[in-house]
């Protein structure tokens, strides 16, 4: 007869610790879903990936140790990080037999990181993405100088430079109708003190219209700057919504395809991922554990995103994204 394990035996006391381990690391999927009604909630929406990796995990663990209502709990969330990460396939609308336009249009964003000091590797990889736009963030006094090379090939340009991590630019070698910067986007009883610019473009490429906004709203570290990111990115939505134009929203999000922010950005109709490629991949610190995608594309119905790419490691936190946009034919 084997002998009787006490509750502080060496087997039990792993276990027992393992447990609670487990069970601490699954709590992050749960708390996710609750963002919709506290900042800090929605802090864990962003790690869908880390969570889906760490579920797996779990299961294996609880498995082996024959841990039953761990694994149990384990399991469930490992479905729902598989299903919050694979429903977003279920978001792009292009395939190979949607019908596009001819005309096109090339754009490449990129948050610079003010800090970066890689101006050079930066240019160098602007001018062969060989992109109609371009458009950048962080941008202060420093990078709107070591960018002005660009003004040679993309002579239609606006930078906005700030000292803080919000100055912006656009250069273009289209001709456009429009650009300005924009900070109607922040007006509202919950936005605080928070006042990000973003840009606004019209396009005219051959008969056909194209709006371009370029955003970076706030990251949400409190209450008030994540009512200030969710309010900005609605009020994109609602703009784009009222102008019946087809638009493209590029840029710096601070915000994942699960977080409350992307729900108020689409909350609206008007916007949506219609790309070729979910938009699950890493696009912020994506060599560490906290890799998560922030930088994104968004259009209205009549434009697919037929291609899109996420770039190159060129000194910033973020990665450069470059998608190529068509208009959809009826």
């Amino acid at each position: 007869m084997p002998a009787h394990r006490s509750f502080l035996s060496p087997g039990i006391r792993l276990d027992g610790v393992c447990d609670v381990v487990i069970l601490l690391a699954l709590s992050g999927s749960w708390i996710g879903l609750l963002g919709h009604w506290h900042w800090f909630a929605d802090l864990f929406a962003h790690f869908r990936w880390q969570y889906l990796i760490v579920s797996l995990l779990a299961v294996l663990w609880s498995i082996w140790r024959r841990r039953r209502k761990v694994a149990g709990l384990s399991v469930i969330t490992l479905m729902l990080n598989a299903w919050l990460i694979g429903s977003l396939a279920g978001r792009t609308s292009f395939s190979a037999k949607s019908s596009v336009s001819h005309e096109g249009v090339r754009v490449v964003s990129l948050n610079v990181l003010t800090s970066n000091k890689r101006h050079g590797e930066v240019l160098e990889y602007l001018r062969s993405c060989d992109a109609d736009l371009i458009f950048l963030m962080e941008v202060d006094d420093v990078w709107s100088s070591a960018m002005e090379p660009l003004i040679a090939t993309h002579p239609h340009h606006l930078m906005h430079p700030q000292s803080d991590n919000f100055g912006i630019a656009l250069f273009s070698r289209l001709p456009l109708q429009e650009l300005r910067v924009v900070h109607e986007f922040q007006m509202g009883p919950d936005i605080g003190p928070y006042t990000t610019p973003s840009v606004a473009a019209r396009l005219q490429i051959g008969t056909r219209e194209l709006l371009f906004y370029g955003i970076h709203p706030v990251p949400p570290g409190g209450n008030t700057a994540w009512l200030s990111r969710n309010n900005q990115l609605r009020a994109v939505a609602r703009h784009i919504a009222a102008s019946k134009t087809p638009s493209l929203v590029m840029g710096d999000f601070n915000s994942t395809p699960w977080c409350e922010g992307m729900r108020s950005i689409r909350e609206v109709g008007s916007l949506d991922f219609h790309s070729s490629l979910p938009p699950w991949q890493p696009t912020w610190r994506v060599t560490s554990v906290f890799a998560i995608p922030i930088d994104h594309t968004l259009c209205t119905s009549s434009l697919i995103i037929t291609r899109r790419q996420i770039g190159p490691d060129v000194g910033s936190d973020h990665r450069p994204q470059w998608v190529e946009v068509h208009w959809a034919e009826s």
